[in-house]
């Protein structure tokens, strides 16, 4: 049973410790953590740098000194150096690196935001985990019409435009039923039942 957002962006992307292509063929690990679009946080790189002989460490170091972690394709690279996986303390730190960095962002594009219950906060957020901010960032048609629908209550606009885009037709093809579900939960304000 689905009863928080964690439970939620888990049961949506899996929780990995070893990187694997997902069904787009992208290099993810973690909670979804697409490793191609995204710099690994330095402290998650930091520590997997302290697992690595000390002889390739300085690459890694002036990667750091150069960006906020390491980018792709150097975080694969770094994490198969360092054994093939990350650790479990590893996987929570990049899950609430990620939230926190959505966090920041996502109520500033979805004005209503902040007045909806977690539930519906949490559709956005799953959504966003998904997209990330600059695909999530051209849904301003879908944006407006959800925050016409946290002041009337009538999600049905808002829900069509979703049902009208790429992504929802993309998973429709892949036969996931994820998009369903934050249409659903953006509808109810109640977490799916899975």
């Amino acid at each position: 049973m689905i009863a928080s957002l964690k439970d939620l962006l888990v049961f949506e992307e899996g929780r990995e410790l070893t990187p694997y292509k997902d069904e787009l063929g992208i290099w993810t690990i973690g909670v979804g953590f697409n490793l191609e679009a995204n710099v690994l946080p330095q402290n998650i790189a930091q520590s997997l740098v302290a697992m690595i002989p000390s002889d390739w460490r300085s690459r890694y170091d002036n990667l750091m000194m150069q960006s906020r972690g390491i980018p792709w394709p150097h975080n694969l690279t770094l994490i198969q150096d360092a054994g093939g996986s990350i650790t479990d303390v590893q996987c929570d730190e990049l899950y609430s690196d990620t939230l926190d960095g959505i966090l920041e962002w996502l109520p500033g594009l979805v004005e209503s935001y902040d007045s909806l219950n977690v539930v519906r906060q949490a559709a956005f957020v799953d959504m966003a985990w998904n997209l990330g901010e600059n695909r999530f960032s051209e849904f301003g048609d879908f944006i407006s019409l959800c925050n016409e629908a946290a002041e009337t209550g009538n999600w049905d606009q808002a829900i069509n435009d979703l049902m009208h885009t790429l992504v929802w037709q993309q998973f429709e093809d892949m036969h996931n039923e994820r998009y369903h579900r934050i249409a659903d939960m953006l509808t109810t304000g109640r977490w799916p039942e899975v």
